[in-house]
């Protein structure tokens, strides 16, 4: 539901007003021109949070964004956010322009449980878009003392930044023309090397709808089982928000 007309985006926010937080812009940091963590002040006691849940924010009159927080603290009333600034969209905008002080209403965390706890295995596959599911997955898989890693395709602006922010991710430069190639070349020497390691792995694949697609196509071709795949588009080429 990227777009809706403006009255039912109002209609949203006036008679489901207990699905959404009066939330306060506290601080943002820019960790790269284009990736910005930014954390919100709100009343969060009452909610509830899973790792990889998302939150609906409004970005225009009639876009509605989704965005995954990479961590909550229900005590201290605080979550954030890592944002892929990037330019071409309302939801990019929105936190390019947001700052400390600005007041907003966003959804309470909802939308797929996508976290395997009884798998050990752990691997993720995305993009700058992918960057907040991953941190609050992480956590989670750090706390069960999981095993975690993974691949992301990103820009080369960004390439350094898992190493920069201790992620266990290998990057890999974006290829349009040709989506997720050098992510699906890293990818099958990792498979041929320990194939029972990742036949015992679930895998989550994020970001762009192209590069995913084919991401998930070449698991298939080793024999990676569909219930061990999950899968989440962020965004595609040519399509305004997803």
């Amino acid at each position: 539901m990227p777009n809706v007309p403006k009255w039912v985006a109002d209609q949203m926010e006036n008679l489901l007003s207990s699905k959404y937080l009066d939330v306060e812009v506290a601080e943002t940091i820019s960790y790269s021109p284009e990736i910005k963590k930014i954390t919100f002040r709100a009343e969060l006691s009452s909610i509830d949070f899973y790792p990889g849940s998302s939150m609906v924010f409004r970005a225009g009159e009639r876009e509605l964004r989704h965005y995954t927080p990479s961590a909550i603290d229900r005590e201290r009333g605080v979550f954030e956010i890592l944002f892929h600034i990037h330019g071409k969209g309302p939801g990019s905008r929105l936190a390019d322009r947001l700052l400390p002080g600005d007041r907003l209403k966003v959804s309470a965390p909802g939308g797929k449980k996508l976290y395997d706890k009884d798998k050990t295995f752990h691997f993720f596959f995305g993009d700058e878009t992918s960057l907040s599911f991953y941190v609050a997955m992480l956590k989670e898989i750090n706390k069960n003392k999981q095993w975690a890693r993974g691949i992301f395709e990103l820009n080369e602006i960004n390439r350094n930044l898992p190493e920069d922010r201790g992620y266990d991710l290998k990057a890999v430069l974006r290829t349009p023309d040709e989506p997720a190639r050098e992510a699906i070349t890293l990818l099958e020497t990792w498979i041929i090397s320990k194939p029972e390691l990742f036949r015992q792995s679930v895998f989550y694949l994020t970001g762009n709808v192209a590069s995913v697609q084919k991401f998930r196509t070449v698991l298939k071709k080793y024999g990676i089982s569909s219930k061990n795949i999950k899968f989440q588009g962020y965004w595609a080429e040519g399509s305004v928000g997803l």
